[in-house]
């Protein structure tokens, strides 16, 4: 009786995403999905008792019945921009993109939805796409791969470097939205850019969107990627972000999520070349009954590499916090320095943070560290800046502002740093 059921509640979740099918004018293109498809007749939606989920239960999004809700916006609102910044704009409501809003500046990068992407680039997009996530063994990473409709495709040429960052917002809007977004970056050897990847809403009733990008970085090439989580308070998202590093290669990305009733974040970044840099940060603010998983793998296969993780969490009310990073230090990958950090403060008693930074080491010259810390704002600090005048709540925020700006070092944009400097002030107000 309990298989019937498991097996009821699957098909009934699936039969959401079935709800407004795609196919693809591409042979390839469509075997992939078709594959995935035939992927979710033998994948279980994970419980708790799934090591890989074992503090993140589902319920709340595989009980609901989910609409594909196509929206046209007016305009942007201001929150959602940077302010000062010049940047590509591509944007998207609902996974419908909005032409009228995106701009793209830059001539030497191809900008594209994915779905021009599969006639305009084929060769690249044919080459790339659906080669690095795993489809097969991942139910929501085979979700999005048989049923997304499109996203955003950045290819950078050999030894181009893109002058302006480029700028994805994912607008979320309407009750019971789904959204399946797919994307895919390839930046080719030496060259550069820089993207920011904004998912945003203004309102909605326990939307989920179910997003995968994969990012290609090439030989002696730099990408920066960072993701802004504004999806309100009874949104849930599942994200999962697919990197690949060449020889000499450098990723940098951070995850700041600001709220979200239920947020998964899976990054996972396989560094196939040797000297590499690879640069993970987060900052998670909660409060109320919201949860937030991150969890992350670093797959480290070639020697003389280096990878620094440090993700910041602050939780009130009865929010859960989930980090479970892991390090893989494979046989042939020696001199590797790896450091990993996770940082807490709980500023309720019923806050939670379950904490479980990992390495995996089968190389033995390595350099490698890793260390969580969970406790409170420091009470000294607090009396020190009140007996100098400053208001206990202009101190708290003071001393959480401190605590996540380190975990903003590694921002590469100036006007995106300093926004989130102002959002994670405002959100410090709230608590």
């Amino acid at each position: 009786m309990s298989n019937t059921t498991a097996i009821s509640k699957k098909d009934a979740f699936i039969a959401n995403f079935m709800k407004r099918p795609k196919a693809d004018l591409s042979s390839n293109h469509q075997s992939i999905r078709e594959e995935a498809l035939q992927a979710l007749t033998i994948l279980d939606l994970p419980t708790s008792r799934d090591e890989y989920w074992k503090y993140t239960r589902l319920t709340s999004i595989t009980k609901q019945e989910y609409h594909h809700i196509e929206v046209k916006l007016d305009a942007l609102q201001d929150e959602w921009k940077v302010e000062g910044l010049e940047a590509n704009l591509m944007v998207f409501a609902n996974g419908y993109y909005q032409p009228h809003l995106s701009n793209i500046i830059d001539q030497n990068v191809s900008i594209l939805t994915l779905d021009q992407a599969r006639i305009e680039a084929y060769d690249v997009v044919d080459k790339h796409f659906d080669q690095y996530v795993n489809a097969q063994n991942e139910i929501f990473t085979a979700l999005n791969t048989a049923f997304n409709h499109t996203g955003v495709f950045v290819h950078v040429s050999k030894n181009e470097v893109v002058e302006h960052p480029i700028h994805i917002i994912d607008v979320v809007q309407g009750e019971s939205a789904l959204v399946v977004p797919r994307n895919l970056f390839v930046v080719d050897q030496s060259a550069k850019a820089q993207i920011i990847h904004s998912i945003v809403s203004n309102g909605g009733e326990k939307a989920f969107v179910n997003g995968v990008s994969e990012i290609v970085v090439g030989e002696n090439a730099s990408v920066e990627y960072q993701m802004i989580q504004t999806i309100g308070d009874t949104n849930q998202q599942i994200q999962t972000t697919q990197v690949t590093q060449a020889n000499n290669s450098k990723f940098t990305t951070g995850a700041f999520t600001f709220n979200g009733q239920l947020v998964r974040n899976n990054l996972n970044i396989l560094v196939e070349g040797t000297g590499c840099e690879t640069h993970l940060n987060g900052v998670y603010l909660l409060d109320g009954k919201m949860h937030v998983d991150n969890h992350s793998v670093v797959d480290h296969l070639m020697p003389h590499c280096e990878s620094n993780e440090n993700y910041k969490g602050v939780i009130t009310d009865k929010a859960t916090g989930v980090f479970n990073g892991k390090v893989f230090v494979r046989p042939d990958a020696q001199k590797i320095n790896a450091f990993q950090s996770n940082q807490n403060i709980l500023l309720s008693d019923d806050a939670t943070i379950n904490s479980k930074p990992e390495l995996e080491i089968y190389a033995d010259d390595v350099k490698c560290s890793h260390g969580s810390t969970t406790g409170q704002l420091n009470q000294e600090g607090l009396f020190y800046l009140e007996s100098r005048g400053v208001k206990p709540q202009e101190a708290r925020k003071l001393m959480i502002n401190a605590f996540a700006d380190e975990a903003l070092s590694e921002v590469g944009v100036d006007t995106l740093k300093e926004k989130l400097e102002v959002m994670i002030a405002d959100r410090c107000q709230q608590f």
